[in-house]
This record gives structure tokens, sequence and C-alpha cells, in this order.
């Protein structure tokens, strides 16, 4: 009963998909052809500062788009202050504008975890870390994770054109692969699957596709796949080893094995990561984009 409920409460937010923001329109104008048509995520703006979005492509900048479900969007129970707020942008998919970062993370579903909620992203560490070191003198998030979604809801479901609407949304504002401007979608979603005893094959056919269509609407840059199954201690052989199998070396790259973290650096619900996994989630990611994809990180 206990697991029952668990994949219930999993799967909720996805049964709160509506059509309501697909048909959104005011009278006599033009369709946009962005309009985000499945769940939103969170998209409050109220007291961000909108940024920019103009590019010096003098230095360095990086597009780091989050997708997958809850461990990658806003799940972390205390907001993180971010050290180089000023060239860390928070990109909305909805509006396609750029906001200052903050806790919740706009675009992303942001929930309460078991510790409650700060909302807050594990991706606003990685960029602060990338800055930091120099790699990187602005970088973009775009947050896109849903909680509770499987590869096929990012395939062929609700899902399958999230990251083509990011793209075309930063396409619209002139933020395109080029000089200086590197793009990369850090991938972080299995725990679904884990639940659903999702087979080998059927992730990798459902994630092929995904970046198929990602590729067919223009989207050149790069991908970094986590190893990421962990449902209350447990792990799922078949959806790791499809995550280690869709690694190419040429576009699409090993990321952090977020499996390896346990128990002592998640919330009490053995799923979502504490105050003191989301750092080690963000260092063994940078450190695998590093090791395994090279320059520019």
């Amino acid at each position: 009963m206990v697991v029952v409920m668990r994949i219930i409460l999993r799967l909720l937010p996805l049964l709160l998909i509506s059509s309501a923001f697909a048909g959104q329109n005011t009278a006599g104008a033009p369709p946009d052809p962005y309009m985000i048509s499945a769940l939103p995520g969170n998209v409050d703006t109220a007291g961000r500062a909108t940024r920019s979005p103009v590019l010096n492509t003098g230095v360095a900048n990086l597009v780091l788009i989050l997708a997958g479900q809850s461990n990658n969007a806003g799940e972390a129970p205390t907001a993180y202050t971010l050290t180089n707020a000023s060239v860390i942008d928070n990109f909305n998919v909805n509006d396609g504008a750029l906001y200052a970062p903050a806790d919740p993370p706009i675009g992303a579903t942001a929930s309460a975890g078991a510790n409650g909620c700060g909302c807050s992203l594990s991706g606003w560490r990685a960029a602060d870390s990338l800055v930091t070191s120099g790699k990187f003198a602005r970088v973009i998030v775009v947050p896109l994770a849903i909680t509770g979604t499987s590869i096929a809801q990012w395939s062929t479901g609700p899902l399958s054109n999230r990251i083509c609407q990011a793209v075309g949304r930063l396409k619209n504002r002139g933020i395109v692969p080029g000089t200086n401007v590197t793009f990369l979608i850090d991938w972080g979603q299995g725990e679904s699957d884990n639940l659903a005893n999702t087979t080998q094959l059927a992730y990798t056919t459902a994630f092929n596709t995904m970046v198929g269509n990602a590729t067919a609407c223009g989207y050149t840059g790069k991908w970094a796949v986590n190893i990421e199954t962990w449902e209350v201690g447990v792990t799922s052989a078949a959806v790791q080893a499809a995550q280690a199998a869709v690694v190419n070396g040429t576009n699409i790259f090993a990321g952090a094995n977020l499996d390896s973290l346990g128990a002592g650096d998640r919330q009490t619900d053995n799923v979502h990561f504490n105050d003191t996994g989301a750092p080690l989630v963000a260092t063994a990611k940078t450190t695998a984009w590093h090791t395994n994809i090279g320059a520019p990180f």
C-alpha cells in the first residue's frame, strides 16, 4: 500500500497536465509558437528583476538547460544564495525572459520535499562553481525539469516538445550556440522509470527519440546524462545501463553518478537530496563535465 501511494504521489503532477496554456491568446493576435502546452512548472516571476538577453561573445557564456525530473528541479530544502548572482540568469521557458536567479527556480517545478521547501535548484551551485573557477563569465540557467516524469513523457508524451520550446524561445531572444556560447543539456531523470520497471531497451529507445526531437528542432549543443535511479534506497540496473549506453562521446557524454550518493545525502523521503547532498550533486556534475566533455568546462 505504501509503495502504491508513493507511486501515485510521484505521478500526481502529470495528472494535472492541462491544455489551458495551449489555447491562450488574445483576440486577433498570432498564436505563440513556443507556448508551453504541458505542465509549466513554476510560473511566478513576482519580485524578480529582468535581465538583458544580449550576450557578450568576447567572453565565455554557457546556456545550461536542466531537464528531467524532481532532483533536477527545485527540491533541496534550503534556498541557495548565489555568490555570482549578477552573471547568472534564470531563463524562463514560459515567457522567454531572463530573470535574476533565486529559489524557487522559474520554469521547473518547485516541490516541498520531506524537510519542507526552500525549493533549491542544484543547478545554481553548478553555475556558481563554473563562474568562480573562471570557466565561464556568464551562465544562463534554463530550468525545465518536472517532478515525477518518465522518459516516455519526455520522448513521445506531453513533454516531448519542452526542450524544443526552450530552444525556440532562446533563439527568439538571440541566444544561440556560437563563438563563446556553449549549450549543455544536463539530463537528470530515472527515478520514475525505476518505479515503473522500465527496461534498458525501452529507456534507450525513448532517450534517443528525445535527442532526435531536439536535434530536429535545431538543438546542436551537448548532453550530459547522469546515472540517476535511486528510489528509497533501491536502484535500477536496467535504467543505469541505459543511461550509460546512450553516451557516445560526440554529443552525448557521461554526467555524474548520482546513485553513488546514499541516504545520508538525501531527505527523509530517501529520494531527494538534502542540504548536504545538494552541493555534492553540483560538484559531481561539474567534475564530470570537465572530465568527460573537456574544454570549455
